[in-house]
């Protein structure tokens, strides 16, 4: 009896250690992730196993399995939006190279999806910090309306690790202070230069940039996207993320 005992709780003890090994796990695919090169609109979001980001023209969701470093895709679907030049043929690749994916490995940042034989399909980086790198400003609210920025001018944004926000407005540079927490962002007063715009237009634009600054309060980041928000949730500035 007493060696059955033994018997009994050595199994136990040797399953508890296999659960242990497989709890504390390899490298996961799991996470958003974007495909390189770094301006790709192509996104992949993997959690809990299910499928969801872009292909770079169409938003995608399906399912995916794991079982150690082999990861296979089931049926993907994706939003039918028409896709024409670069777009289509980055849809392509994309919807191929997770068709064929059998495997990955996952390391420093990056997440490569393979085939069977381990060839690279599909390369993904993590996101960049949103406290890291430059944004330049798409479209801004001019009183209700978020309107595209005027043609050949440049409003960008710089939020630094250390907490200080540099940019400029098209006309001049402006810098300041800024709080970042869950889902939120407020600036601080910001300072500007005071050169004169070359024309009313830029000077209004660039007026109704630094107050869609100050009325930031929230922010959503998708990617190379980042919008900004008012207290009611109400969009100021969209941006995308300056090449580096």
């Amino acid at each position: 009896m007493r060696n059955v005992r033994h018997v009994v709780l050595a199994a136990i003890a040797s399953a508890a250690l296999a659960i242990a090994a497989c709890g504390a796990g390899g490298p996961s695919p799991e996470g958003t992730w974007i495909l390189d090169p770094a301006q790709s609109e192509a996104t992949l979001n993997l959690e809990g196993g299910k499928v969801g980001g872009s292909n770079g023209c169409n938003m995608l969701i399906g399912a995916y399995k794991t079982d150690g470093d082999r990861l296979t895709f089931g049926e993907l679907g994706s939003t039918l939006m028409a896709c024409t030049g670069p777009g289509a043929a980055l849809e392509r690749r994309v919807m191929a190279g997770l068709r064929e994916t059998r495997r990955f490995t996952s390391e420093g940042g990056r997440l490569v999806l393979r085939d069977d034989q381990g060839r690279a399909l599909l390369s993904y980086r993590s996101p960049q910090p949103l406290t890291e790198g430059e944004w330049q400003a798409s479209a801004i609210r001019t009183g209700d309306p978020v309107t595209s920025v005027l043609p050949a001018t440049t409003l960008t944004l710089r939020l630094r690790s250390d907490g200080k926000a540099e940019g400029s407005g098209g006309c001049n540079t402006f810098g300041g202070e800024y709080e970042l927490g869950d889902g939120e962002l407020r600036f601080g007063p910001l300072a500007a230069t005071e050169r004169a715009c070359l024309d009313s237009a830029a000077t209004a634009q660039e007026q109704a940039y630094f107050s869609a600054l100050e009325a930031a309060r929230k922010f959503e980041q998708q990617g190379n996207t980042l919008t900004l928000r008012d207290e009611r949730g109400d969009t100021v500035v969209n941006f995308r993320r300056s090449a580096d």
